[in-house]
């Protein structure tokens, strides 16, 4: 991946148990956001010692290929890991069948997609729909050039994205 950093899967990690937290703060649960971090599954052994159910929100899905040599490591991995999670919220279909690729019963899949706030977005298009000629030139866009905005996730990862604008319109 362009731009990762090496073994970034080892730079968040637990330095003390968590189980105990966990039982003297009366955890229903616990949610983790994935598990692209030696954290997160420390934080599922912690609370499956601790008898706190692991509720588990991710954004990995099927739709990329996985060579073929990887995808056993990739089942024995991502098995032991969601054998150990009580419930899965999925953000979509590609996150589902992911998740039921590997085993996942469907009554431990619960849907969870992003939220938009539409009307916050229409709202705020009409404040400022008069003002297209000022904002063009504060962002230096000539008047007759194509101009969209993308809002996106402002990692390190992604940063290459961000100011992209397209040639010859």
């Amino acid at each position: 991946m362009p731009g990762a950093t090496p073994n970034t899967f080892w730079k968040c990690r637990l330095r003390e148990s968590l189980r105990d937290r966990l039982k003297q703060s009366g955890a229903t649960a616990l949610w983790i956001q994935g598990w692209q971090v030696a954290g997160y599954w420390q934080a599922v052994r912690e609370a499956r010692a601790a008898g706190v159910p692991v509720w588990l929100r991710g954004e990995s899905n099927d739709l990329a290929p996985v060579a073929w040599w990887k995808r056993p490591l990739k089942r024995l991995q991502l098995g032991w890991l969601f054998s150990r999670v009580d419930q899965f919220l999925y953000i979509g279909t590609a996150n589902k069948r992911l998740y039921l690729r590997h085993g996942v019963p469907e009554s431990r899949l619960h849907p969870a997609p992003y939220a938009v706030d539409n009307e916050r977005f229409r709202q705020q298009a009409d404040q400022i729909r008069n003002q297209k000629s000022e904002i063009r030139k504060a962002w230096n866009i000539l008047k007759m050039r194509f101009a969209f905005c993308s809002v996106a996730s402002l990692s390190p990862k992604n940063a290459q994205w961000i100011w992209w604008q397209p040639q010859g319109f």
